[in-house]
């Protein structure tokens, strides 16, 4: 700014004088001496103005259009004016400039070109997440249909449980109603067999009273009296005995008609005692076969009863085990409806990360063409051998992010650009 204005006032400074001496001059000579000294004047604040004012700045003006000449060298310095040229620390200081510039596009250059793997990185990270969740939801999908199938099946395992319960519960209901109704067939065989006893010991009596028959009727009618009472007693018992007692109450029958001709026959006892000592043989064999039977029918019916209780047993124990699978059913019902609802909640959880990562702000495409925009905007600039490595992450960089995160320290300290 001084340069120039002391360029535009040195020629007024010259042609002040010149003017003052050629008014006071009168002369021819002077005043062309004067002419002479304002063409002299103007022509030095010519050479001045191009030494000192255009020259330097048409110098910077060559120099400034190389510099543009793409690719735009920012690492090579202009030339280097003269120590005493008036732009010279001008010419300096855009060095400088220019020196910085080159070291922060280079920087950019580098940076921008650690976007394309970044964004190759988020790419398959993305792709990886994408399919592992996809995965991860068909499974979800088919543990569903599996823990549907397995409640369907527990659904009809109940069912098929009760209906054991139930059928089991009315067969012990049944068994003891058929046990206490066997019990009581038991106690009238052995009442039966008693009774048999009896009455063969009662027949054994008569036997030993038909051979005194002669001694004394009355005994004999006595005798008749007491074989007509039992004998209607042993049918009454051989009817509640049922087919068991069938054949004993034929024998009764027949001791009641012995009995009855005996009661008839005492008036002919002597004429008829034969007869009456073979009936009385006959109805004490019949009477000792009829008691052996009872006594193995009474030692069947004991190991019967001892059955029953076993089977009744049995089928209690069944009961309760059904009851028993029945609850364990319901418990196990209850945890795979509790897993059904967990895998319900994670597929929705999961489909929702889907959504949200099918709708992200920024893409790893968005990313790709930031730096495919950089590295266009940056062929404009010649960075030199400037450091632009586009590889992707190292195993061993992933390893010991990964050991890093384990540890709980810093995973990386920021972005890895390198």
């Amino acid at each position: 700014m001084h340069l120039r204005t002391f360029l535009l006032t040195l020629p007024l400074c010259l042609l002040l004088p010149l003017a003052f001496a050629a008014a006071q001059a009168s002369s021819t000579l002077v005043f062309l001496s004067g002419c002479v000294s304002s063409v002299l004047a103007v022509l030095l604040h010519q050479w001045l103005r191009q030494r000192f004012l255009l020259g330097p700045m048409l110098a910077v003006e060559g120099l400034l259009d190389e510099l543009l000449n793409e690719p735009i060298h920012l690492g090579t310095p202009l030339s280097p004016l003269q120590t005493d040229h008036p732009l010279h620390g001008v010419i300096a200081k855009i060095n400088q400039l220019l020196d910085r510039a080159d070291v922060s596009f280079r920087d950019v250059a580098s940076t921008s070109a650690r976007l394309m793997p970044m964004a190759q990185e988020l790419t398959d990270t993305y792709s990886t997440m994408l399919q592992k969740s996809l995965l991860q939801a068909n499974h979800g999908k088919v543990l569903l249909e599996a823990i549907d199938t397995m409640m369907e099946q527990a659904q009809r395992l109940r069912a098929s449980l009760e209906e054991i319960t139930q059928a089991t519960g009315d067969a012990n209901a049944d068994m003891r109603q058929s046990r206490l109704t066997t019990l009581e067939v038991i106690d009238g065989v052995t009442e039966v067999a008693q009774l048999l006893e009896r009455s063969a010991q009662e027949v054994g009596t008569l036997q030993q009273a038909s051979g005194q028959v002669g001694s004394i009727l009355g005994t004999i009618q006595d005798i008749a009296d007491q074989t007509n009472l039992l004998a209607l007693n042993a049918a009454i018992e051989a009817a509640r005995a049922g087919e068991m007692g069938r054949g004993f109450a034929v024998v009764a029958d027949e001791v009641r008609k012995l009995a009855h001709h005996t009661q008839e026959a005492t008036r002919h006892i002597q004429g008829i005692m034969q007869q009456v000592q073979q009936g009385t043989a006959k109805v004490a064999e019949a009477m000792q076969a009829s008691h052996r039977r009872a006594d193995a029918a009474a030692a069947h019916a004991g190991s019967s009863r001892e059955q029953l209780d076993k089977v009744t047993a049995s089928i209690g124990n069944i009961d309760h085990a059904s009851q028993a699978i029945g609850q364990a059913v319901m418990e196990q019902n209850g945890s795979v409806q509790a897993s059904k609802s967990s895998g319900d909640i994670l597929i929705q959880l999961n489909q929702d990360a889907l959504d949200s990562s099918r709708i992200l702000s920024v893409s790893p495409d968005d990313l790709r063409k930031l730096a495919k925009k950089l590295s266009q905007g940056l062929e404009a600039f010649d960075t030199g051998d400037a450091m632009q490595n586009d590889r992707r992450r190292g195993t061993a960089r992933s390893q010991e992010l990964a050991l890093n995160a384990a540890k709980g320290g810093d995973a990386g300290g920021g972005v890895e650009l390198f």
